[in-house]
């Protein structure tokens, strides 16, 4: 799904998703409303993602009824990126000190409800649409397939202080001295898709979307923050991926 040519040929899907992105930053920007820049870009990406798995947006700008959804797909990454007290002592694995185990299970109990209703939905249409469930799918219904029902839905689903100087601390100029160094998995001095075998398979995807995504929000609007810069908290949080403790909020203006 995530190969040159398809990337190529999905090209329209995220533009469209782009488009939708800066007509919700352009709303706020004629109403004054301050966007969460993180909230925002999620939406974006859940949506470019459930677009080529499911041919469906999951979640929608500022929309209560895809809140759901999106607290879903938010608590598993957390519960997936939280360090777990249990893996570094498993006595304490049927004790569940932290509660995540707990916690995970009901968020993949909602996460694998929701694509048992898209699996049904794909059944009873007949496909037509072209994505990865349909492929799955297809593949599952063979008389020789080794693929269950089951094993579609869960398919579904560098800090070394030796290499670099402050390693903790924010400084992604860092990477514009080291121009030699890959963040494809060739250098381990960075590594934020991981390397060999378990490499992200959504890298292309991210390669080609970030910075359009960036270019999207810089390019067309400008921006002012809520708050005075120096009252910007810089904390961060756990979780499947990186992000701010507090939200960075900004009100979108104009150029």
């Amino acid at each position: 799904m995530f190969s040159v040519a398809r990337l190529d040929a999905s090209q329209g899907v995220r533009r469209e998703k782009l488009h939708k992105l800066w007509e919700y930053v352009k709303e706020c920007s004629e109403t004054g409303r301050a966007v969460d820049i993180g909230e925002a870009a999620f939406t974006t990406s859940l949506n470019l993602m459930s677009a080529t798995l499911f041919s469906m947006d999951f979640a929608q700008f500022n929309s209560d009824t895809s809140q759901e959804m999106k607290d879903v797909v938010w608590g598993v990454m957390e519960c997936i990126g939280s360090p777990n007290f249990a893996d570094f002592f498993p006595v304490l694995k049927s004790a569940d000190p932290q509660g995540i185990l707990k916690k995970t299970k009901i968020y993949f109990a909602k996460l694998f409800a929701i694509f048992d209703g898209i699996i049904d939905e794909k059944l009873k249409s007949g496909g037509g649409k072209d994505d990865l469930v349909e492929a799955l799918i297809e593949l599952s219904q063979r008389d020789d397939a080794e693929l269950s029902r089951n094993d579609v839905k869960h398919l579904l689903l560098v800090r070394d202080p030796y290499k670099w100087v402050e390693s903790d601390a924010f400084m992604p100029e860092r990477f514009l001295k080291h121009n030699m160094i890959d963040y494809r998995g060739k250098d381990f001095e960075l590594i934020p898709f991981g390397a060999g075998r378990r490499i992200c398979p959504g890298l292309p995807l991210a390669h080609r979307m970030v910075h359009l995504m960036l270019a999207t929000l810089i390019h067309n609007f400008g921006w002012e923050l809520e708050i005075k810069s120096k009252e910007i908290d810089m904390n961060e949080k756990f979780g499947l991926t990186l992000q701010k403790a507090i939200s960075l909020r900004a009100i979108p203006t104009k150029l």
